[in-house]
Order: C-alpha cells, then structure tokens, then sequence
C-alpha cells in the first residue's frame, strides 16, 4: 500500500503542473528535429497557495519546460571530459513581444541535476544526439533541386534556350553609357522570360548596312540530346526514400497502384516498432532521471521505484 501511494503521487504530478503533460511530450519529442531536447525541472512544495492542486505538502512538479534548442550554447564537462555536468544557455535573442527584457544578454548555467535530456539515436554519448532528418537530407536537398527546375521548365514553357544576338560592340567595356544599358536590359529580358509574365519581346527592326542582317535578332536555342526524363518520377523516388528514413513509407501504399494487404500488415509491424524504440527513447530518461528525484527530494528509500509505460 505504501508504495501504491508513492505511485498514486507521481501519476497526480502528471496532472498537477502548469502546463499539460501533452504538452511537455510535445515539446520532447522536437529532439527528433534536433537531435536533443533539454528540459528545465521546476519542483514546487504542493500547497495551495503555491498553486498546486494538492495540500500534502511534499515536493512536486510545477512545470517541465523546454530550453530552445538555439540558445544552447555550450555543453559543460568534468575535468576529464567525460561526464556532462552542465550547460551554458545564451539567452541574447530579439524579442518582439518583450517578453523576457530581464534576460537579454545574459547566459545562464544549467546544472546537469536541474534538467532533462533527450537524445535521439545516441552515439559516443553525444549531448545533441543525432537528428532524424539527417538521414533523409540528401534526398530533400536533390528533390527540392528538382522541383525548382520542373518549376522553371513548366513556367518558361519552351523546348531549348531563349537567345538574344545584338552587335558585339554594346557587349564592349568601351561602349557607350546608352548601349551598356541596351545591354542589360536584353540580359535581365532572356533572363526573366516566363510564360504569362514575359511571353512576348519587342525587338527593334534595326539592319546591318553592309551584310543586311538584323542587328537584333531572338531565337530559341534548341537542346540537342536524346534522353528525357521523367522528372516526376524522379522526385516521388525522394519522397519514398525520405519516408524511408522513416520507416513510414506504408504512407505511399495505394498512392500508385501497388500495394497488398499483407505487404501493408508487415510495414505497419515495422512502423510501430520505429515508433515504440522513440518512445522508449523518452520513458526511459523519465524513469532514470525524473522520478529518482522526485524520491530524493521527498526524501523517500529508492530501493524500489514506480516507472512510466508508454502506450
């Protein structure tokens, strides 16, 4: 019964904070995007005048907030360099809302007891971790690259190079003021030459005396080659191997025809697998760091300890 009502108090700190559990999770879980999350322990005496719901008097939570990824500045080491003892956070940011002007310019040092750590895929007990998303960078950096040109290439709406020939003297770095500016105006028009922004060019009728050629003349330069690709094709290869990374291409299935209902039972098993690893990944700093303390503090025997069970 005793060790019941210990359980019984950890499961009421869930819900006595000022801010919900889901929440916190919530903001844990960015270590995914970064690699890390830190967050600040606030304990508080449960009193009602302190603001809790609770009157017993022991030491609870008040909140579990986050320090932002972008102001962490530096990671604090023992003198052999081997155990982190703290961290260094650089509170010098522009605050529009004027928020928080009593801590501009500053740099707060955080205890290593004062916080929790989350780290995904730990490797050499790293601080930051190792962010999901780098497994997926090369595939997004490629797609967006391609995009960009179907984009270019559907909004030019041409087949080859758009051209411009004028006389070579306006090219010159002795030609006049008036011609260097022809110049740059023929360089920004064929630049700039998108369907519906600038279909058309006014060219003038100008000929040469001597050999009767126009001076000015604007032709498509077509691209000499046999191979065509299917660009959509390519970029919706990026997408299956950044879902990958996930292991949340099941996401795709249907989306082109293929696809079975025992091939979709399979991923699904290794997506929750995925998923249940990342859990792990937070219950267990919970179970190691948080309620540990929460003992100490309370001065309670920690031979046998509650845990948190995702599920």
């Amino acid at each position: 019964p005793a060790e019941q009502a210990k359980t019984d108090f950890i499961n009421s700190c869930m819900d006595d904070m000022e801010h919900s559990w889901f929440e916190f999770i919530k903001e844990a879980t960015s270590m995914y995007t970064f690699g890390f999350s830190v967050h600040e322990k606030v304990y508080r005496q449960r009193l009602k005048r302190t603001g809790s719901k609770y009157n017993d008097g022991l030491i609870g939570l008040r909140k579990l907030p986050i320090r932002s990824q972008d102001t962490i500045s530096k990671w604090i080491f023992d003198s052999t360099g081997r155990n982190l003892v703290g961290l260094e956070q650089d509170v010098t940011f522009s605050d529009d809302l004027y928020r928080f002007t009593t801590l501009k310019d500053t740099k707060v040092t955080i205890d290593r007891p004062k916080f929790l750590l989350f780290r995904s895929n730990v490797k050499r007990d790293n601080p930051e971790g190792v962010s999901l998303l780098k497994n997926c960078y090369q595939s997004w950096k490629w797609r967006l690259a391609l995009e960009e040109h179907e984009a270019i290439g559907v909004s030019r709406e041409m087949r080859g190079i758009p051209v411009i020939y004028i006389p070579p003297h306006y090219m010159s770095p002795d030609a006049s003021v008036e011609q260097k500016a022809i110049y740059d105006y023929y360089k920004r028009a064929v630049t700039n030459l998108h369907m519906n922004e600038q279909t058309g060019m006014v060219m003038p009728m100008a000929y040469d005396p001597d050999s009767k050629q126009p001076l000015f003349k604007f032709e498509l330069m077509s691209v000499m080659g046999t191979k065509g690709y299917d660009v959509g094709s390519i970029i919706q290869r990026y997408d299956n191997k950044m879902l990958m990374a996930f292991y949340a291409d099941l996401l795709k299935m249907g989306q082109e025809k293929v696809g079975s209902f025992s091939l979709a039972g399979a991923k699904t098993n290794i997506l929750a697998m995925a998923i249940e690893h990342r859990l792990m990944e937070i219950q267990t700093v919970l179970n190691t760091d948080l309620i540990p303390q929460l003992f100490a503090l309370n001065k309670w025997a920690d031979e046998r300890l509650p845990t948190f069970v995702f599920d």
